[in-house]
């Protein structure tokens, strides 16, 4: 087993900061093999000094998880802008590291450092004991194994807590006078009721005294039982893997249904416009052809010789008004097109807009009073009203509404064009007593290639 212990000290004023840190940074046993335990502290004499124990099961693992990207990740929680004082920096192991190229440590160069967390790890029993055994000093975690207060055990022989044969083993250790602080051997200790505990333990011998270092040995069914809680953490973390594998493939799943969907119903709508813009192209090519078919009429009439004077005149004003006619659908298809591309033109000047809609009315008014549909107008507020506008565009929309409202009003039916100042802008109205627009086509009364399937009048 390998006790790491990394220190530093904060010299900007970030301890609450990194204190807080630290005790949010994620558990290391979900990414990191061989990982037993972490503890976090500060120094009890230096407020700004902090101190990082880590337990491995061995020094490979402890090796891997320092080079690995999972190592670097766990630091991202560090706050930003945090300076450390690079003499104080340092991080010890507890064992002598065999590696080549790697310089070995002894318990005896880090005693003082070791010294500053022994006190209140949980992780580390420790003692402190006079050439003869005489117990000098413990922390807590070995007077909790012993069951006897620390202040206690302080002046009790050591030999009286451990077994004949393992206090033979100690001194014998001892009477060598060799220091050798990278070995391990196992020790059983016996608590107040006499039943022993294996530590596995490391021995500093000094020239008063000996220093004993010791963790639990799991063995047997302690063993078993650690076994057991590390297999349990790692199928936790492979079910929990495995949950948010599942989750991720089932938000998936889901993405991929919902943009199947999606993709149906733009290729049901694709299809519904494709429809649509046949029928309006088919419905446009007839309204071009009737005006070229009655300009085609009058033209033939006029080449035959078989018209008077008062048909030669009626045969040039009805092709003029057809050529007209035939123009201006040209003209609103390419306005159609200019639309769609962005290049349709505007030229926005103060105009009178009643007078736009007097010379709309009377553009329709002979088809409207040859249907026997009356054209009224109407402007409330007085004066003469200017507004900022485009004359021809202006035209043309209530051109078209205008006669759509004629062709939609029965004989005998009544269009009313109202222009009426709403605050600082202006409404202009048509109604007609025709049969309206369906409700469920209002929603869609602006969309491209839509017409409603109400019949004119």
């Amino acid at each position: 087993m390998v006790l790491a212990l990394s220190r530093f000290r904060v010299v900007n004023g970030m301890e609450e900061q990194v204190a807080e840190a630290f005790l949010n940074r994620p558990h290391l046993v979900e990414e990191a093999a061989g990982f037993l335990g972490m503890e976090v502290f500060r120094d009890r004499r230096d407020s700004k000094a902090f101190y990082l124990a880590t337990r491995w099961s061995d020094e490979r693992c402890f090796r891997e998880w320092h080079r690995s990207e999972a190592h670097h990740r766990s630091h991202l929680g560090i706050p930003g802008g945090l300076k450390l004082d690079p003499s104080f920096t340092e991080v010890r192991e507890l064992e002598r590291i065999e590696e080549p190229g790697e310089a070995s440590f002894e318990i005896a160069d880090a005693s003082l450092l070791f010294g500053h967390f022994v006190g209140q790890t949980s992780c580390t029993l420790f003692l402190r004991c006079t050439t003869d055994g005489t117990l000098l000093a413990c922390n807590p975690a070995m007077a909790e194994l012993l069951g006897t207060p620390a202040p206690a055990l302080v002046g009790q022989p050591l030999w009286s807590h451990l077994t004949d044969s393992n206090a033979e083993l100690l001194r014998a250790r001892i009477a060598t006078a060799a220091r050798r602080p990278g070995e391990r051997f196992r020790l059983n200790v016996c608590d107040s009721a006499h039943a022993p505990h294996t530590l596995e333990c490391h021995l500093d011998l000094r020239p008063d005294g000996f220093l004993l270092i010791g963790e639990r040995d799991y063995s047997g069914a302690e063993r078993l039982q650690s076994e057991l809680l590390v297999l349990n953490q790692e199928l936790a973390v492979m079910a929990r893997e495995r949950g948010q594998a599942l989750a991720r493939l089932q938000r998936v799943e889901q993405e991929l249904e919902r943009l199947l969907a999606s993709e149906r119903l733009a290729r049901a709508e694709a299809e519904k416009a494709n429809r649509r813009k046949d029928e309006i192209l088919a419905m446009v090519s007839h309204d071009l052809r009737a005006p070229l078919g009655a300009i085609s009429g009058w033209a033939q009439l006029l080449a035959a010789g078989q018209l008077g004077a008062e048909g030669i005149a009626r045969a040039i004003a009805a092709i003029q008004r057809n050529a007209g006619l035939q123009a201006q659908l040209i003209e609103d298809l390419l306005d159609v097109a200019r639309a769609q591309a962005g290049t349709l033109r505007f030229d926005p000047r103060p105009m009178d807009p009643a007078a736009v809609v007097e010379t709309v009315l009377e553009m329709e008014r002979p088809t409207a009073t040859a249907k026997g549909v009356s054209l009224e107008h109407a402007v409330t507020g007085g004066a003469a009203i200017l507004v900022l506008a485009d004359p021809a565009r202006l035209g043309q929309a209530l051109g078209n509404l205008v006669v759509n409202a004629v062709n939609f009003t029965p004989a005998g039916g009544l269009i009313e064009v109202r222009l009426e100042p709403e605050g600082d802008a202006l409404a202009i109205r048509i109604q007609d007593s025709g049969v309206g627009i369906d409700a469920a086509f209002l929603p869609h009364i602006f969309d491209r290639f839509r017409q409603s399937r109400t019949e004119p009048g």
